[in-house]
C-alpha cells in the first residue's frame, strides 16, 4: 500500500510549482518556468522518498500551456534527459506517479473545439509520463465529463471518443466517479464498455451516491472497483478525503483526521489499495497517514515530526504541548505503536492547531523561538523585536509581522532547526 498526495508541498524548500499566463508565454519565459518546475518536482520526490511517501500526483502546470493550441512548447527537446532522470529516481524509489487534467478537459463535450482540446490535453499528460520513462501503472485520471441534458448520450459519447484516443493515452487512462453528475454506478458502466480501470473517490461517493449500491459500504465499493483493474494497470488506487466542517459541500478538510482514516482502511484487511489523499495540507497529512500505518516506528521519526510542529502547537495550546512531550517519553510504546500513540499524537496536534489565536499562548511561543536567535541578533534586530512584540501585546501589530521578523533573523543565522519547522508556515 502506498500513500500519496497531490501536486504541491508544504514546508519543503525549493518545491514551488509556477504557472504562466498566455500573455507571458514567450519561449524563453516558458522554458524558464518549466525548468524551475522540474527542479521543484525533483526536490518533491526526494523529500517524499526520504519520508516513505511512495505516490505523488504531478501538477498539470509542470510544463505551463503545453497543450494550448496557440503555444508551441518543445519541452521534450528542452528537457528530454532531465525528464528521464526524474523518472529513474521515481522508479528506483518505488514512487508511483499520476496526473489529473482539470475540469475543462471534457472528452464527451458537444463542441468540437472543447473535445479536441481535451484530446490534446490528454496527449500531453500521458506524453509527460511517457517522457519520464515510467510504466503504465502511472496513470492519468479523468472524469466522464458533462451530462448535457442526456446522460445516456453523454456516456455513449465518452465511450466513442475514448476509443479514438491514441494508444499511449489509453494505456494510462483511469476513470473517477464525480460528486455531481456521474456516480460510481455510471462510471462502472462506462468502464465495462471501455475496459478502463476505475478509481473510487470516497468523498465524491458521499456527495453523489449510487442508488444501485444503497447499503454497500465504502469497502464493498472499493472491491467492486478492484475488478476493473488489470495486471498491467498495477495495484488498485483510490482517492480519499474528508469533509471540511462548516465549509461548502464537497470541500476538502484542512488535514486528515488520522483516527477516521485508519477506521476507513481497517475493513479492507489485506486488500488495501494505494491511497491518494486529497487534502489541504498535502504532504503533512500524507506523512501523518504513513506513520499511522507503520507497524513499527523508530521513536526518532515521531520526534522529528514533533520538532516540526512543537512551536506551532505551543502557539495555540501550552497544555497540548506538555501532553505531547509526556506522550513521547515512552520510547518503547512509540516503537511498538502501542496505545494508539501515533493517532493520539496527531489528535493533540490537530486539536491545538484548530484553536483560535490567543495573545498569551502566541507570546509564549514567540519567546521560545526568540531564545534560539537572540544571542546573535544585531542591535537593530533586537530593537525591532521589542517594538513588534510590544505592538502585538497591545493589539496594534499582527502576529504574522512578529513571526516574519523572527524568520528573517533565523534565515540570516541559518537556524535550520527553526527553518525546517512549520512554525513560520502554519
Amino acid at each position: 500500500m502506498k500513500i500519496g498526495y497531490a501536486c504541491l508541498t508544504i514546508g519543503v524548500t525549493d518545491t514551488k510549482i509556477s504557472g504562466c499566463t498566455l500573455k507571458q508565454a514567450a519561449p524563453e519565459r516558458l522554458r524558464e518556468v518549466s525548468d524551475g518546475n522540474l527542479s521543484s518536482l525533483r526536490n518533491i520526490l526526494s523529500w517524499n522518498a526520504a519520508h516513505d511517501i511512495r505516490m505523488f500526483r504531478i501538477s498539470s502546470d509542470i510544463i505551463p500551456l503545453a497543450s494550448h493550441p496557440d503555444v508551441s512548447v518543445p519541452w521534450q527537446d528542452w528537457f528530454g534527459e532531465r525528464l528521464l532522470d526524474i523518472g529513474r529516481f521515481a522508479v528506483e524509489n518505488g514512487i508511483r506517479l499520476s496526473m489529473h487534467p482539470g475540469q475543462y478537459t471534457v472528452l464527451n463535450a458537444l463542441e468540437d473545439r472543447v473535445r479536441l482540446a481535451a484530446v490534446e490535453d490528454l496527449r500531453f499528460h500521458a506524453g509527460f509520463l511517457d517522457a519520464l520513462g515510467v510504466d503504465a501503472t502511472n496513470k492519468v485520471i479523468l472524469h466522464v465529463g458533462g451530462v448535457y441534458g442526456d446522460k445516456k448520450a453523454a456516456m455513449d459519447r465518452f465511450v466513442q471518443e475514448s476509443g479514438n484516443l491514441p494508444p499511449h493515452v489509453l494505456r494510462r487512462l483511469i476513470l473517477e466517479n464525480d460528486d455531481t453528475r456521474f456516480p460510481l454506478e455510471d462510471v462502472l458502466a462506462v468502464a465495462e464498455r471501455t475496459g478502463l480501470p476505475v478509481v473510487f473517490d470516497n468523498l465524491h461517493n458521499q456527495m453523489e451516491p449510487s442508488p444501485a449500491f444503497a447499503g454497500l459500504t465504502d469497502a464493498d465499493l472499493i472491491r467492486l472497483c478492484a475488478k476493473t483493474w488489470r495486471p498491467e494497470d498495477g495495484h488498485q488506487k483510490i482517492h480519499y478525503s474528508q469533509l471540511r466542517p462548516g465549509a461548502s459541500p464537497g470541500a476538502h478538510s484542512a488535514t486528515i483526521d488520522l483516527e477516521k482514516f485508519l477506521a476507513f482502511v481497517e475493513p479492507l484487511g489485506n486488500e488495501v489499495p494505494d491511497v491518494m489523499l486529497e487534502v489541504k495540507d498535502k504532504n503533512l497529512s500524507a506523512l501523518k497517514c504513513t506513520l499511522g500505518l507503520a507497524p513499527k516506528l523508530k521513536p526518532a521519526r515521531l520526534e522529528a515530526e514533533w520538532a516540526r510542529y512543537k512551536y506551532s502547537v505551543l502557539e495555540k495550546d501550552a497544555a497540548a504541548y506538555l501532553n505531547i512531550r509526556r506522550l513521547l517519553q515512552d520510547k518503547e510504546a512509540v516503537r511498538r505503536q502501542e496505545k494508539g500513540i501515533v493517532p493520539r499524537f496527531y489528535k493533540f496536534v490537530d486539536d491545538a492547531m484548530a484553536m483560535p489565536e490567543t495573545a498569551g499562548a502566541a507570546v509564549n511561543a514567540l519567546q521560545h523561538v526568540w531564545g534560539y536567535v537572540k544571542r546573535d541578533v544585531t542591535d537593530a534586530e533586537r530593537k525591532r523585536w521589542l517594538v513588534l512584540l510590544a505592538g502585538y501585546q497591545a493589539g496594534t501589530v499582527k502576529l504574522a509581522s512578529v513571526k516574519n521578523h523572527l524568520r528573517k533573523c533565523a534565515e540570516r543565522q541559518e537556524q535550520t532547526y527553526l527553518l525546517d519547522s512549520l512554525y513560520f508556515i502554519l
